[in-house]
């Protein structure tokens, strides 16, 4: 894709390359400490626990939803 603008990928330094891959792992971090905060379950293991897998069940939900946008 850069290509047709006539740039290379060492165009750019790494930080500009780590930026998007790392956005969406601080944001799940943020928001699953959010969540454990918001919950009262960071002192709870089972609630704890129940949080953790709500978190992955909405992470893949998402996932499922863009690719199902994406596929449409």
């Amino acid at each position: 894709m850069l290509s047709r603008f006539g740039r290379e990928l060492g165009h750019y330094p790494a930080s500009a390359h780590a930026v998007p891959v790392l956005s969406p792992v601080l944001y799940t971090f943020l928001l699953r400490h959010a969540l454990l905060d918001l919950t009262g379950s960071r002192e709870a293991p089972d609630k704890n626990q129940t949080v953790e897998y709500s978190l992955i069940a909405f992470s893949v939900g998402v996932s499922l939803l863009f690719y199902w946008l994406e596929r449409r």
